[in-house]
């Protein structure tokens, strides 16, 4: 198989978003022949979208060495300010705009790397110039209210938000305008701008978890729950949302649902150590070792400590596992030698 026959495959992989995929495909049909057009910046493409930003970056400065066109810069500087590097993004979208000071991309590009580099003063004055060149751009607008706001003219961020949302009504407009409510303790106008929000982009988490904590605020419990489930259901990313779904159900007095979702964290998120513990605690005190030894089985897959392997010794010796204790035991000496020995005599009392 040739390489235009394997660009032509990745290319449909990354119509359907196979972007990993895509990547392996890309590779050989570089390999096969490295003059294929269109390969190497799909190659980028891909790496970026399967979250490969280094690797990404790295095709994107070979093809600038040798593509004299504005694009590939373009798109090189917009992967460094994903990257959280505005420095060096703001370097690549001036490179850009001394070969063309009219770039829209380019300018825009640069705005944001001064908003990323708290430099609201000089961002505000690139989104003017461009908003003189499209006036009817009501992103251009939202982004200007942004920078007002954090420039703490907040009178004008609001003037200017209406300007936005006078000329499109999108979800993101609505949502920052609940957000200046919410920062000037308005929360009952606040609600009234994430329910267009919520509206408009139903399926937006990020919007349902701005219902859950205005709900939460206005101690409407109940809808602050019913918000927080549907932030977690559309995105399992949203580990915040069990987290104040925990704290609620502590509040509503009903413990044994709280440590239901909290069981959940951990099988979701198994890296914060402090809740799995915290909830593993709350089990052994109960006489629940069944339950605690399995949440700790997942923390071992994750994290290698002292406090896992002492809670699941007890847990085996509670359960009378004694094998299982022993391996516990058998990972704890590394790390305390002094426990170690302890546990080993209580271990040797209940084998007795």
């Amino acid at each position: 198989m040739d390489g235009q026959r394997w660009h032509q495959i990745a290319r449909e992989k990354m119509a359907i978003g196979a972007y990993r995929e895509a990547v392996e495909l890309l590779r050989n049909a570089h390999q096969f022949d490295d003059s294929l057009p269109g390969v190497r910046e799909d190659l980028a493409l891909s790496l970026i979208h399967s979250g490969e930003f280094e690797e990404a970056l790295g095709v994107y400065d070979s093809l600038v060495k040798t593509d004299l066109t504005i694009e590939i810069r373009i798109l090189r500087a917009g992967l460094l300010l994903m990257m959280e590097r505005p420095a060096d993004a703001e370097t690549g979208f001036q490179e850009v705009l001394q070969m063309d000071d009219q770039n829209t991309s380019a300018l825009k590009g640069l705005a944001d790397s001064y908003f990323r580099q708290s430099n609201f003063k000089k961002a505000l004055e690139i989104y003017d110039q461009l908003i003189d060149m499209d006036p009817e751009d009501a992103f251009l607008w939202f982004s200007k209210a942004e920078a007002l706001y954090r420039f703490q003219d907040h009178e004008a961020s609001f003037d200017t938000i209406e300007r936005a949302i006078a000329l499109e009504h999108a979800p993101e407009f609505f949502a920052f305008k609940g957000d200046f409510f919410i920062r000037h303790d308005s929360y009952e106008r606040a609600l009234e701008q994430y329910r267009l929000a919520a509206n408009l982009d139903p399926k937006n988490p990020e919007i349902r978890m701005r219902l859950g904590f205005i709900y939460r605020i206005l101690e409407r419990l109940k809808d602050a729950l019913s918000e927080f489930d549907r932030a977690f259901t559309l995105d399992s990313n949203y580990i915040e949302a069990l987290k104040n779904k925990v704290e609620i159900l502590n509040l509503l007095n009903q413990p044994e649902a709280a440590r239901a979702v909290q069981e959940q964290m951990v099988r979701n998120n198994p890296a914060d150590l402090e809740n799995g513990l915290g909830l593993i605690d709350t089990y052994m005190d109960h006489g629940g070792y069944t339950r605690a030894a399995e949440l700790l089985e997942i923390l071992t897959d994750h994290h290698q400590s002292r406090e896992i392997w002492t809670r699941l010794v007890t847990c085996m010796i509670e359960l009378k596992d004694f094998n299982r204790a022993k391996q516990a035991l058998n990972h704890l000496k590394p790390f305390d030698e002094n426990s170690y020995a302890e546990w080993s005599e209580t271990l040797e009392k209940a084998l007795e």
